[in-house]
């Protein structure tokens, strides 16, 4: 940040920002995390960043990897933030799950159907999906990693 900048605009911006540090800190103190193994996780993987080419959109390259670290599998288990293709910071946190909620549906009806398919052709096991966990992460509060 530069000097000079504000990083709070107003008493309403103030009040959001300080929610969403409370939120994110009493999910912080629900996570359970095991041992290990950890992976390669990035907080900004989202349609924008992915290259595609061609008629069948075949992922050539990946951008913006400021946001990466090391982190464990759970991480892999909350419903992305960017189904909404907004950045966390334009949330309108009265409305936020009103909009959300059905976009994540269909995010886990296609993924869902996906990893059937890949199932289906033993490319993946029946224990590997996400879908199941990411759908049960909004009713255990590990909703957003942002």
């Amino acid at each position: 940040m530069e000097s000079g900048e504000k990083t709070i605009d107003d008493e309403l911006d103030c009040r959001k920002k300080y929610i969403a540090r409370c939120l994110f800190q009493k999910i912080a103190q629900n996570i359970q995390f095991e041992r290990g193994p950890f992976y390669l996780y990035c907080d900004d993987l989202r349609p924008s960043n992915v290259l595609v080419s061609g008629p069948n959109l075949t992922t050539t390259g990946v951008i913006d990897w400021e946001f990466t670290y090391v982190a464990p599998a759970e991480f892999t288990y909350t419903t992305p933030w960017w189904l909404l293709f907004e950045s966390p910071e334009a949330w309108d946190l009265d409305i936020f799950l009103h909009r959300y909620t059905p976009r994540l549906g269909l995010f886990l009806a296609v993924l869902r159907s996906c990893e059937d398919e890949q199932i289906q052709k033993r490319t993946m096991k029946d224990s590997q999906p996400l879908s199941d966990r990411i759908a049960q992460s909004m009713g255990t509060g590990l909703k957003f990693y942002v």
